[in-house]
């Protein structure tokens, strides 16, 4: 049984909770100013002074809400000083032709010229007149253009830019609650040997934390114990997941694992569907659709880690979110610096020295291209070997190490933008 907040339905008690604190944090906030867009910039002013914290999509969508309010207040006030400005400069054409048009009148008085003259004068001057005329309008209609033409572009820079800034929020919030969850798994480990006594026979210290959790037991002691959390293609009773990951997953079991490089942005989890692999590059973690989207484990992989490949596909943004940052390895002294791959699946810590970073496409017309993306299946040696000798001979420069049959391989896949359809990839070698 589900509990219901305006449009949005939560699954758990907690999270329940957690909306209804979010709205009483709302509803504390003093409403000041007169439009919308004066009263978005009060409430930010208030959430900032207060340090206000929103734990749910409640919170979200007010938060995105009011920056959008924000963002369409400054673009009228955009608006109006352009036009101000616009105004002004018409005025003072007008004035300033004006101006000479008495000017020339009083020189014509002073030189009192012939009648004849005059009237060749003034049929030269209209001559004059007309082009400088059209000149103006046409130099008018530009400058109107232009202008509508960078309200336009800023506009579209304006939201991509609040876009990316929810997205970037939204896996901060992820973030930090991996960080709380192991920080607290860890006083839970060291308060678990401290008290432990001699009366627990038979139940290990790893029994009495979070980490001690199955997947099949992990929501059973919370205020949902109907609720049942398993991992697809794994056998939940035999594996325990991860205290910092126990939270995340049962908010979304799509969860397979997290991703990191130590010294770089890539700190993200990994999200698997056993059907799709698009679905999460174009949503966020909260399933809401987001351009930047989700790090995404191959479909064909095991999400619980078994197997000796791991397939993982994430967007080259601009902006450096998910992969962006990922075609920094085409330069070896980036390598040097950020040699290791960490990835966490539900249940262990892994990670992989890097053993080769290379170009290819996935265009079917490309006969000559490397189809990296093939080789999922490497169970027998034939095929190992085969994969690892590619991925030797096409990286972009030497790199020590290779990898042996038996060994577990990483591959972090990403659009690279040097040739219709193409790809970077960088291949590590489990320690």
């Amino acid at each position: 049984m589900g509990y219901r907040i305006g449009k949005h339905e939560f699954h758990t008690q907690e999270e329940y909770k957690a909306a209804l604190r979010d709205q009483l944090r709302i509803q504390s906030l003093k409403r000041e100013g007169s439009t919308p867009g004066e009263i978005a910039s009060s409430y930010k002013h208030q959430i900032r002074e207060q340090n206000i914290f929103f734990e749910t999509v409640v919170g979200k969508e007010f938060m995105a809400d009011l920056n959008r309010q924000s963002f369409q207040q400054n673009v009228k006030i955009g608006k109006e000083k352009m036009e101000k400005a616009r105004l002004e400069k018409a005025e003072g054409e007008e004035t300033k032709q004006a101006e000479t048009g008495k000017k020339s009148k009083v020189r014509k008085a002073e030189r009192r010229p012939k009648p004849e003259k005059h009237r060749r004068e003034k049929k030269k001057k209209i001559r004059e007149k007309t082009p400088l005329t059209m000149g103006i309008l046409i130099k008018r209609v530009s400058m109107g253009l232009f202008g509508a033409l960078l309200l336009a572009g800023g506009l579209y820079i304006g939201i991509g830019m609040l876009r990316d800034y929810i997205s970037v929020k939204d896996v901060q919030r992820l973030q930090a609650m991996v960080k709380e969850a192991a920080r607290a798994a860890i006083e839970n480990t060291f308060a678990g040997h401290e008290t432990e006594t001699a009366g627990e026979e038979g139940m290990g210290s790893d029994d009495l934390t979070a980490a001690g959790m199955t997947a099949e037991t992990a929501s059973g002691s919370g205020a949902t114990g109907s609720d049942e959390v398993t991992d697809p293609g794994m056998d939940a009773r035999s594996r325990k997941i991860l205290p910092q990951y126990l939270g995340l997953y049962r908010l979304n079991p799509d969860l397979a694992g997290w991703l990191s490089i130590e010294g770089t942005p890539i700190d993200y989890p990994v999200m698997y569907l056993p059907n799709d692999n698009d679905y999460y590059l174009k949503h966020n973690f909260d399933k809401t659709e987001d351009r930047n989207g989700l790090l995404v484990l191959d479909k064909r992989c095991d999400p619980g880690g078994f197997g000796n490949q791991i397939l993982i596909h994430g967007h080259n943004m601009k902006s450096g979110f998910m992969f962006g940052t990922l075609s920094k390895y085409e330069e070896e002294s980036y390598y040097e610096k950020h040699p290791v791959i960490r990835y966490d699946t539900l249940y262990d810590s892994r990670e992989y020295d890097i053993i080769s970073v290379f170009r290819t496409t996935v265009s079917e017309e490309d006969t000559e291209n490397f189809r990296y993306y093939e080789y999922i299946r490497l169970d027998d040696r034939e095929t190992f070997e085969e994969f690892v000798k590619s991925v030797k001979e096409t990286s972009m420069y030497e790199i020590p190490g290779t990898a042996s049959y038996g060994d577990q391989l990483i591959m972090l896949s990403t659009c690279d933008y040097w040739k219709d359809q193409g790809r970077l990839v960088v291949v590590g070698r489990k320690r």
